[in-house]
């Protein structure tokens, strides 16, 4: 579970454990203002072209990615953070396995590679749903933080099918044509598990 694997579209998890550590410090707010770049395709909102050049709030790319797992929201808050920042302050809450080098690219020419262990992926989802912070909590998991039921690969592969008599799921997953990352919240039976699944 500790090791370092790759993370493809879940690397949300540690760009969302980021905004919820520089809201929660006064550094950033909901409301900041950002420029929207259509930088690649892949799964998303659509019409990512009649946003290009547009501002939307910091609000907007949080749900966004969250909801259609946005890969321009995804690399729109990686250049807005720096992939430094999010880095470093992954470690600094003790996930040391997050190793973000690049945003979501088409193609990787120059070996560049995203990281981090499942165990990781689960404790930053833990300490989310937990109330750790004041401005990305509980109540904003359970509204944002699963895929769009219209994204077919959400039901296609992963642990959607597998869970579907549980009260209650919530997920982040993401895939490439040889790997594949989830992280997911299952409620059931009185219960609450944070799972994690990684593999190449």
């Amino acid at each position: 579970s500790e090791e370092k694997m790759y993370t493809s579209a879940a690397l949300s998890v540690p760009i969302l454990y980021t905004a919820a550590t520089l809201l929660d410090s006064g550094q950033l707010t909901l409301n900041d203002p950002i420029v929207y770049v259509n930088s690649i395709g892949g799964r998303g909102e659509a019409d990512p072209e009649s946003r290009d050049g547009q501002e939307y709030p910091l609000s907007y790319y949080l749900t966004t990615m969250l909801t259609y797992s946005d890969n321009n929201c995804i690399n729109v808050l990686i250049d807005a953070f720096g992939l430094d920042t999010i880095n470093e302050t992954c470690h600094a809450a003790g996930f040391d396995s997050v190793n973000l080098q690049r945003r979501i690219v088409d193609q990787v020419t120059d070996g560049t590679e995203n990281y981090v262990s499942a165990a990781d992926l689960g404790g930053m989802v833990r300490d989310l749903y937990a109330n750790t912070f004041r401005e990305i909590d509980r109540s904003f998991l359970e509204q944002y933080f699963r895929i769009d039921s219209s994204d077919e690969g959400r039901t296609v592969i992963g642990l959607a099918e597998g869970v579907s008599g549980a009260e209650f799921f919530l997920n982040q997953d993401g895939m490439g044509e040889t790997r594949f990352a989830e992280t997911a919240v299952i409620v059931g039976e009185g219960r609450e598990y944070i799972l994690s699944v990684m593999m190449t």
